[in-house]
């Protein structure tokens, strides 16, 4: 067996190990059995990958929490239950090998870029998380990313946050003012964009950013918010739902802001399976702006 087929075996026997582990698998750790298209190997990693990531953080959090309150690691049963998962090396390890297999398998995989950069960020590898998010800017998103993800809007935030780290401030502001083209806030880490400005001269824009932060807003992790490993089925059009039966048998239904009595013997020549109602259903129905006003004893007065 050559080395790249016992690497890939290995590689194989740690995805179906960290699937059976419920805390892995719980932090999002893929099946196995969805690596079977080759055009997904790429993105499978990334999950596999992300799952690493995801309990790296936790036992930094919780290891931290442990000194502070000078815990022994015995007496802090989720501490032992989380380290388990990973026995032979850390989770920041697997993370990151798994992250650099996933861009050899997918080298435009955008989003595995981003997320190896913020996991070198987290291991405090500056120069390599700068890097990683420039690399992420080549490349677009994934055609199922989510929306709310903003990754190049995000990517651009990261190296600003990194350049102005490193005192080169003209670049910074062009990847801050960049990110903040892309989208408005960034949560509670906004702060920082208006103490930049403020800090270079820039007042005006200062007080602009500043403002925002007086408004709550939530922040998202792109490098967490993966796309799918398979597409959602489509979803068909919504069936037109009767929510109510008159005294007098009009079927009601809910239609462009009002509800709609349709004559019986109209609604059941429909067979019931309209998705939308049409003009003359429509035009043939009463309507009124609550159910009650459709029965008879009220609609005379």
């Amino acid at each position: 067996m050559t080395e790249a087929a016992t690497t890939d075996a290995g590689r194989m026997d740690a995805v179906r190990a960290a699937h059976a582990n419920a805390i892995l698998r719980g932090l999002g750790a893929p099946d196995p059995a969805m690596m079977s298209e080759a055009n997904q190997a790429g993105l499978f990693m990334l999950h596999f990958a992300s799952a690493h990531h995801r309990l790296a953080v936790v036992l930094d959090v919780m290891r931290y929490y442990a000194r502070q309150a000078s815990l022994d690691p015995t007496d802090y049963p989720a501490l032992v239950s989380a380290e388990a998962a990973c026995r032979e090396r850390s989770a920041h390890e697997i993370a990151e090998d798994a992250y650099r297999h996933a861009i050899a398998l997918a080298p435009t995989l955008a989003e595995a870029h981003f997320a190896l950069a913020r996991l070198r960020q987290l291991q405090g590898k500056r120069d390599l998380a700068l890097s990683g998010f420039a690399t992420t800017l080549e490349h677009p998103v994934h055609a199922l990313a989510s929306p709310s993800a903003f990754l190049h809007a995000n990517a651009h935030w990261e190296r600003a946050t990194l350049l102005e780290d490193f005192g080169r401030d003209a670049e910074a502001l062009q990847s801050y003012r960049a990110a903040l083209s892309g989208l408005a806030s960034f949560g509670v880490h906004h702060v920082r964009v208006a103490r930049f400005f403020r800090r270079i001269g820039l007042t005006a824009e200062a007080i602009a950013e500043f403002r925002k932060c007086m408004i709550y807003s939530h922040r998202y992790f792109p490098e967490f918010m993966l796309p799918p490993l398979s597409a959602a089925p489509a979803v068909g059009p919504t069936p037109v739902t009767p929510v109510y039966v008159t005294s007098t048998g009009d079927v009601v239904v809910f239609h462009e802001g009002q509800y709609l009595a349709v004559p019986a013997g109209l609604w059941q020549r429909s067979a019931g399976e309209l998705t939308v109602i049409p003009a003359d259903m429509a035009a043939a129905s009463r309507r009124a702006s609550n159910i009650a006003a459709l029965e008879p004893a009220h609609a005379s007065t």
